[in-house]
C-alpha cells in the first residue's frame, strides 16, 4: 500500500512538475512574441522616422525660401543675398547628412561608379575616357552614390585593324598545272575529266 501510495505521489509530483514547465513555456513563448512585436514596431518607427533631423532642416529651407518669394521683386541684390544664404543653409544641411557633391573637373578620368555618360565628346583632341562637359553635379551619401554627376566624355578611339599581310594559311597551295616545272601542262598520269 506504500509502494502504491508513493508512486501516486510520485506521479502527481511528475504531472504538477509537467504542467509547471508547460506553464514556463507558454510564457516564454509569449515573451517571445512580444519581444518580437516590439522589435517590429521599433524597426518600422525607425523606418519612418529615420530622416527626421534632415527633414528639420529642410523645413528650415522652405522657410527661407518662402522669405525670398516675399521679398521686394525689385530688389534684386536682397533676394540674391538671401537665395546665396538659403543655399549655405542648404549645404550645412547637406553636410550634416554626409552629403557631398560630385562635381568632376574637366578633363578628370572617367569613373563610371560616379559619373554617368550622358554623350560622347565631338573634340578628337580630348584624352580618350575623360570628362569633356560636367551636365550636371552628382552626389553621394556616406561615401555611396546617390545620384551620378552626367557627364559628357571624350570617347575611346576605335581600334584599327592591323593592316594584313598574306600568310601562308591564306595563299593558295600550287597546283601541277600552275607549277613552272609542269609547265602548265598536265602530266602523263593525270587523265583528263
Amino acid at each position: 500500500v506504500d509502494d502504491q501510495k508513493s508512486a501516486d505521489e510520485q506521479i502527481r509530483e511528475l504531472g504538477e512538475s509537467i504542467r509547471g514547465r508547460d506553464e514556463q513555456i507558454l510564457r516564454l513563448r509569449a515573451d517571445a512574441e512580444n519581444l518580437r512585436k516590439r522589435s517590429s514596431e521599433q524597426m518600422d518607427n525607425m523606418r519612418k522616422y529615420a530622416v527626421e533631423h534632415f527633414a528639420q532642416g529642410v523645413c528650415e529651407i522652405r522657410d527661407c525660401l518662402e522669405a525670398a518669394m516675399q521679398s521686394d521683386p525689385e530688389n534684386a541684390k536682397a533676394l540674391r543675398e538671401g537665395v546665396a544664404l538659403t543655399l549655405r543653409k542648404l549645404d550645412s544641411v547637406m553636410d550634416a547628412h554626409n552629403i557631398r557633391p560630385v562635381d568632376p573637373d574637366i578633363g578628370a578620368q572617367f569613373d563610371p561608379a560616379i559619373h554617368q555618360a550622358v554623350a560622347k565628346s565631338n573634340d578628337p583632341n580630348a584624352p580618350q575616357n575623360t570628362i569633356a562637359v560636367v551636365v550636371r553635379k552628382g552626389y553621394t551619401i556616406h561615401q555611396r552614390t546617390l545620384r551620378p554627376a552626367d557627364v559628357v566624355v571624350a570617347p575611346t578611339p576605335p581600334t584599327r585593324p592591323a593592316p594584313s599581310t598574306p600568310s601562308a594559311e591564306s595563299t593558295p597551295a600550287p597546283t601541277p598545272e600552275s607549277t613552272p616545272e609542269s609547265g602548265g601542262k598536265k602530266s602523263k598520269s593525270e587523265k583528263p575529266a
